[in-house]
């Protein structure tokens, strides 16, 4: 299976204020949940499973069970795409960062007609995902994108809220990787 993923916890009341976390993470719990509603009603070759985790902000606690327990036996998680950050871009453009493995398939969708949104790197410092559910799954060996915008000055305050987040952004954002999943997951 292709595993799409985000994370549905935030930090939730601290020091009395309320901390929604709607860049982090729910513009990419969001996604996911219409990633799924469209491969439902367009199926892959490839099944896609589809998880929101809870406590990654609290050292991945959900992810790294996720993956120690494995929840269907005999389940081979063929790849990973990580949804996190997606409705903030300081310059407009989403950052698609990837293993090896995954650059061409990963870059192939950016050069597509929309890819515009979507820039590319390569996973060449793995410290970079550490902060993400992405962590989990590089120290299982699994082949891994993780799209995101990047940081943002709300991070982890109570000013992350919905009154920010770029809807267009966020539309750019789940067409780029439905196109992802799709060719993750045997398509084209």
């Amino acid at each position: 299976v292709v595993v799409v993923s985000a994370h549905i916890d935030h930090l939730g009341i601290v020091n009395g204020e309320i901390h929604n976390g709607a860049n982090d993470d729910a513009s990419g719990s969001v996604q996911v949940l219409e990633l799924a509603r469209r491969i439902a009603r367009n199926p892959t070759p490839r099944s896609v499973l589809f998880v929101l985790f809870t406590g990654e902000e609290t050292d991945h606690l959900g992810s790294v069970h996720f993956l120690e327990e494995a929840p269907v036996p005999g389940l081979e998680i063929v790849s990973s795409l990580n949804l996190e950050h997606m409705g903030r871009a300081g310059d407009g453009t989403l950052l698609a960062t990837a293993t090896a493995d995954l650059m061409g398939t990963t870059e192939a969708v950016a050069n597509e007609p929309v890819g515009d949104r979507l820039r590319v790197a390569s996973l060449n410092d793995p410290q970079v995902i550490h902060g993400s559910d992405s962590w989990s799954f590089f120290l299982h060996g699994i082949p891994l994108v993780i799209i995101g915008g990047g940081s943002f000055p709300e991070y982890h305050s109570p000013g992350d809220d919905v009154e920010f987040i770029d809807f267009d952004l966020l539309e750019a954002g789940v067409e780029l990787a439905e196109r992802l999943v799709r060719r993750l997951a045997g398509e084209g």
